[in-house]
């Protein structure tokens, strides 16, 4: 009867788990040692936009551990699907798979990941995706931020939290650029470099600091903005899966200071030479949840816009207590691993819900100004206005 309430009670808390907006999957272990272990799972694919096959499998990999980096599991096995082109000889095509694989291998490993398998096929283009199992320990007694639980989610931040952020924006703009063969090779360069750092040294320093690191998410195809509305808006989704419990987070916004987020050399060219990703008319309409959208885009003309180019193996953002965020900078900014570590906004109260109505958005036309209403909703959250640009 103990093992059936065991198990009943694993069950319960795995689809508790699986319903969360979070970067992975967790999933309770039946039967383990200890009743805090969990699986992390997740999954990662996507084209290659480079020609070396050995890079693009450390990109691929970096890309792909983040997941499990951004939630402070501890990443154990992977299990690669590989789409290699269709080749002249079967040496050619071997050549490429193994170049590709190595790369991959030597993040893998550094992270103390193992490739335990996969599966190959031939396309019209290379392709290399990854799935990871993580582990990681879960009280599972408190799951409002991170009280007692090892874990790092999108909720948790609180009012005055600090927001940090431990890689640079703009590869989709530069690469938008190189495609079109304007940009200089040396910001290519330094792009592919910061997209080989695995986000694990930042996240095992977080994980030592759970006492105020309060929420975490790795930044990528969304782009810094769209991210940072799924960790804004995560608190209100546990307060209404939760109503009643006393220790209900509170509805938050984001202050971010433009002028402090950390940009690559090259991003700011693209944009003033009108060249944007292919992803970036799709995020931009995030720029409903902007206060100050217009105002933003008159006095940064060439940087607003990055908070909606989505990134390739991009850095993670960090709410974190103010009361002990520049301890927390300073040692990742020392730590080697890490790229960088810029405060680059802070928690506010989120006190009302806005509806706003701008149509389509093209880079054309995303500084044209348009109406907006604000409606007010008891017992009720939706996105609104969430971000305000400094």
């Amino acid at each position: 009867n103990n093992n059936n309430n065991n198990n009943n009670d694993c069950a319960q808390a795995a689809a508790k788990f699986l319903l969360q907006k979070d970067d992975a999957a967790i999933v309770p272990i039946p039967h383990s040692a200890t009743s805090n272990s969990a699986m992390v799972h997740t999954l990662d694919f996507f084209r290659s936009f480079l020609s070396d096959p050995f890079v693009f499998g450390k990109v691929a990999a970096v890309h792909a551990l983040s997941d499990c980096h951004a939630m402070g599991a501890t990443p154990q096995t992977a299990l690669a699907l590989a789409v290699v082109p269709f080749a002249a000889n079967e040496h050619m095509t071997e050549r490429t798979l193994v170049d590709m694989l190595s790369g991959a291998s030597d993040v893998l490993d550094a992270d103390g990941c193992t490739l335990a398998g996969g599966h190959t096929c031939e396309g019209a283009e290379l392709a290399l995706g990854f799935a990871i199992n993580g582990f990681v320990q879960n009280r599972f007694a408190n799951q409002h931020g991170n009280d007692g639980g090892g874990i790092l989610k999108k909720s948790g931040g609180r009012v005055g939290d600090k927001i940090v952020l431990t890689k640079p924006l703009g590869t989709g703009a530069i690469f938008a650029a190189d495609m079109r063969a304007k940009c200089d090779g040396e910001r290519v360069d330094e792009v592919i470099n910061a997209m080989m750092i695995s986000n694990g040294p930042a996240s095992r320093i977080a994980m030592k600091h759970l006492d105020i690191v309060r929420a975490c998410t790795d930044v990528t195809g969304f782009g810094l903005a769209g991210h940072l509305m799924e960790m804004l808006v995560a608190n209100e989704e546990h307060t209404l899966e939760e109503e009643g419990d006393q220790n209900l987070l509170h509805p938050i916004s984001a202050i971010l200071d433009m002028e402090a987020i950390p940009i690559h050399s090259g991003a700011v060219e693209a944009i003033s030479n009108g060249i944007y990703s292919s992803l970036y008319r799709e995020n931009a309409r995030i720029r409903r949840t902007v206060d100050n959208h217009e105002d933003a885009m008159m006095r940064f003309p060439h940087h607003y816009p990055l908070l909606f180019d989505p990134q390739t193996a991009g850095g993670l953002l960090f709410f974190v207590s103010s009361d002990g965020c520049d301890k927390f900078v300073r040692e990742l900014e020392s730590d080697p691993g890490t790229l960088c570590a810029c405060v680059i906004g802070e928690l506010k109260e989120h006190n009302f819900v806005c509806e706003r109505n701008r149509g389509e958005i093209s880079p054309s036309t995303l500084d044209k100004e348009n109406s907006f209403t604000e409606t007010r909703h008891e017992n009720m959250y939706a996105p609104g206005f969430r971000i305000h640009i400094k």
